[in-house]
C-alpha cells in the first residue's frame, strides 16, 4: 500500500515486478483491498490499474503511526536496558 500513497493510477504489473511477486499475486491482494474499500481497481483491455482511495491512506497513515509508536517503545526498551547507543568508532 505505501507504494500506492501517491494516490497514483498503477499498473499491477509494475506494482508486480516492484515487489518481485507473481501480477496474479497482486491481484489477489488488490481485490481484497477493494473489498474493504481501501483501493479503486480500473480495467483497460489487458491492463489492470490500482490506486489508494482516501479510506486506505487513512488506514495507511494510522498503520505507519502505529508502527512508529512500536519502534519507539521498543528503542526506549533497549536505550533503558543497555544505555545510550554508541556511534561506530
Amino acid at each position: 500500500m505505501c507504494l500506492l500513497a501517491n494516490l497514483h493510477w498503477h499498473e499491477t504489473a509494475v506494482l508486480a515486478n516492484t515487489l518481485r511477486i507473481k501480477p496474479h499475486s497482486v491481484s489477489l491482494h488488490a481485490e481484497l483491498l477493494a473489498a474493504a474499500g481501501y483501493v479503486s481497481i480500473r480495467v483497460a483491455g489487458r491492463r489492470t490499474k490500482m490506486r489508494l482511495t482516501p479510506l486506505g491512506l487513512d488506514r495507511l497513515t494510522g498503520h505507519v503511526t502505529a508502527l512508529q509508536e512500536v519502534a519507539g517503545t521498543a528503542a526506549l526498551l533497549v536505550t533503558a536496558r543497555h544505555g545510550v547507543p554508541r556511534s561506530p568508532t
